[in-house]
């Protein structure tokens, strides 16, 4: 799925079913939250792996990624799911600085 900024989420069933939940139970009537909720999932795929093993990614979400033929792309692990980022854009996603105060405020 697309997500705020130059990158793609992607999510497993589990946390999408409980996207899903969460949506359901308040917001439709919203037309502000229906808007982000349709730009969102309007945006997303569905994938699975082919025969190789390989994922094909929809055109709307690599352009949303910046993502080309040529370009270098960084998979990034992020606990429960994973992000896919043109390189160039993860390069600056985030100082060192900013890093070190987000971790320690996790605690970390």
């Amino acid at each position: 799925m697309p997500a705020p900024g130059n990158y793609i989420t992607a999510l497993p069933p589990a946390q999408i079913e409980e996207f899903y939940s969460k949506v359901s139970k308040g917001g439709l009537g919203d037309p502000k939250k229906l808007a982000a909720i349709r730009a969102l999932f309007g945006k997303s795929d569905a994938v699975s792996c082919d025969g190789q093993g390989r994922v094909g990614i929809g055109a709307s979400l690599l352009e949303h990624a910046g993502i080309q033929k040529e370009s270098e792309v960084v998979m990034v692990g992020t606990l429960t799911r994973f992000e896919i980022w043109n390189a160039k854009y993860y390069a600056t996603s985030i100082s060192d600085d900013d890093m070190n105060q987000a971790l320690r405020d996790l605690g970390i």
